[in-house]
């Protein structure tokens, strides 16, 4: 009887189980079309280097102390400097030498009222000058030297940055792992305690031990 009954139970789990299984199976398919495939660890830290505000920030530090150093180095360099004025006025002295300067002055200008009360004029005037950078006590050097160290630094930080957010995800990463692992082994312990008692319940019922046992 006791066979019996034990049989009618394992087929009603089977009946109960197949729709069960076969339900499960259906929402599998449409869950891996909508999720991502597994991450493995060197794409974690890829996505991390890549997304984490800190690098970036660090980054944009870097390329500014690059910027610094090329503007440092342009001290050592000759460079050319073009100048436009417009000037108008009607200033006696003004107007006597911007026509000297354009060469327009005529006898007519000797006039005494052209020279006392002239009409105003307008005076442009366009320079290019040229200068270069002989001597100056090493101070563009001193600035190129500290712009250069100043890089140097903040590459060490970003740096720094990068292999403290590898190390974080690294640690991450397997400690997920060995969750899931202890997970595992929890549930094989718990399956051996289930069997372990029942292998006892058995023994206890064919007479081989006692309930106190």
């Amino acid at each position: 009887m006791r066979t019996r009954k034990s049989l009618d139970l394992r087929g009603l789990f089977w009946l109960g189980a197949v729709p069960t299984l076969l339900l499960c199976a259906a929402s599998v398919i449409p869950a891996q079309s909508i999720f991502p495939s597994r991450l493995n660890l060197e794409g974690a830290v890829a996505d991390a280097l890549r997304n984490n505000p800190e690098t970036r920030l660090s980054e944009s530090k870097v390329k500014i102390a690059d910027l610094k150093t090329r503007e440092a180095k342009t001290g050592m360099q000759p460079y050319v400097e073009f100048t436009q004025s417009v000037t108008r006025s009607n200033d006696p002295a003004f107007v006597f030498g911007s026509l000297l300067q354009q060469g327009r002055f005529t006898a007519a200008h000797f006039a005494l009222a052209s020279l006392n009360k002239p009409n105003g004029m307008f005076n442009f005037r366009s320079a290019v000058a040229a200068r270069m950078p002989l001597f100056d006590q090493r101070q563009a050097r001193a600035r190129i030297d500290q712009a250069d160290t100043g890089k140097r630094q903040t590459e060490l930080r970003a740096d720094g940055v990068r292999q403290r957010l590898r190390f974080d995800v690294i640690r991450t990463y397997y400690s997920a792992i060995l969750a899931k692992e202890m997970l595992k082994v929890g549930d094989d312990a718990v399956r051996s305690a289930e069997a372990n008692k029942k292998k006892a319940q058995d023994m206890a019922e064919v007479g081989m031990t006692t309930d106190a046992d």
